[in-house]
C-alpha cells in the first residue's frame, strides 16, 4: 500500500481544520485486525479508564506516551502514518502520545 500524496487542497484543509481525512489509508482487513485487538487486549484494558458524560454514559480512554512492540506502536511508526504526517507538516514527525477512545455505538457516552 502506498503513502497518500496530499494535494494543495488537502494541505489547506489541514491548516484550516487541523485534520485531514484519509480514506483507505489502511485496508479493511487491517482495521478489522486492529479493532479486534483493541476490544480484547489486556494491555489496553489495564491502560484504560472510564470517563462519564453529563448524561451518565461512559466512554473508555487509554492514553500512553511511549512506543513499544505492540500493534498500536507499529501502526504509529508505520511508514503510511509517518510519511503522511511528514508530508502535511513539511518536515519530521515525532510521537507525543497515543490515545485510544472506545465508545460503543448508540450506547456509549459522549466525549465532552
Amino acid at each position: 500500500m502506498t503513502i497518500p500524496t496530499f494535494t494543495a487542497r488537502d494541505r489547506e484543509a489541514y491548516e484550516r481544520d487541523g485534520y485531514v481525512l484519509v480514506p483507505a489509508l489502511f485496508s479493511t482487513a487491517e482495521i478489522d485486525l486492529l479493532y479486534g485487538v483493541a476490544r480484547e487486549d489486556d494491555v489496553i484494558n489495564r491502560k484504560s479508564y472510564d470517563r462519564g458524560d453529563k448524561e451518565g454514559y461512559r466512554t473508555r480512554l487509554a492514553l500512553w506516551y511511549s512506543l513499544d512492540d505492540d500493534i498500536y506502536s507499529l501502526v504509529a511508526r508505520s511508514q503510511r502514518i509517518v510519511g503522511a504526517v511528514e508530508q502535511l507538516l513539511g518536515g519530521g514527525a515525532a510521537h507525543y502520545h497515543s490515545k485510544l477512545m472506545q465508545k460503543e455505538p448508540r450506547v456509549g457516552g459522549a466525549w465532552e
